[in-house]
């Protein structure tokens, strides 16, 4: 083999798996969930949370419009872990965040609700969150 040819393609290969493992590890980067809470709720008189957290990023829109997206987690701890999760959208203000912050919660002894300042509802039977498994 010519030895010039053998250097151009040790080259070319080495370019080539450097461009795969920068191009992986922002993949991994753009598209891993952030898990940071917006927003918690408790029960009173009881260790139980709804909170709201940033799940991951839509990128249906891209490159046009990638946006955050939202879930509900409903459990014994304040931060998500072992629970109950809900995808939820959020709408009626300009930022979602203010949104979520001015949800309101209900809790009662068959369900917990949740209500955004648009009217949408959602309501969690109390039998999907507690007792575990």
């Amino acid at each position: 083999m010519n030895r010039p040819l053998f250097k151009q393609l040790a080259w070319f290969g080495s370019v080539l798996g450097a461009s795969f493992w920068v191009s992986a590890i922002a993949l991994f980067m753009l598209t891993r969930p952030s898990l940071k809470v917006v927003k918690t709720w408790e029960k009173p008189g009881a260790s139980m949370y709804l909170t709201v957290y940033e799940s991951d990023t839509d990128w249906r829109g891209f490159p046009l419009n990638a946006q955050t997206r939202y879930a509900i987690y409903v459990g014994r701890s304040g931060t998500p872990s072992y629970g109950h999760y809900v995808d939820m959208s959020f709408y009626g203000l300009p930022k979602e965040t203010d949104s979520i912050r001015q949800s309101s919660v209900a809790w009662s002894d068959q369900d917990v609700t949740i209500r955004q300042p648009s009217g949408h509802v959602l309501f969690i039977p109390k039998a999907m969150y507690e007792g575990g498994r």
